[in-house]
């Protein structure tokens, strides 16, 4: 199970960011994390996507473990 809280969102022509925290469950286990998502558009398409981690090391921890 997983919930999506909005901060923000910021665009241009080129790119989309995305700011928000998720909670994610993972059998007994939750996580709530930073994150910002950089969508960059080609064309009127989606062509890359970024997802960064406030946190990287926790999201490795609960990840992987």
């Amino acid at each position: 199970m997983s919930h999506i809280s909005v901060h923000d969102i910021l665009a241009t022509d080129n790119h989309t960011v995305i700011l928000h925290d998720t909670t994610i469950s993972k059998g007994d286990r939750t996580i709530t994390g930073q994150y910002v998502d950089v969508y960059h558009l080609k064309d009127g398409k989606l062509s890359e996507h970024w997802h960064l981690a406030v946190d990287p090391k926790a999201d490795e921890e609960f990840f992987t473990s």
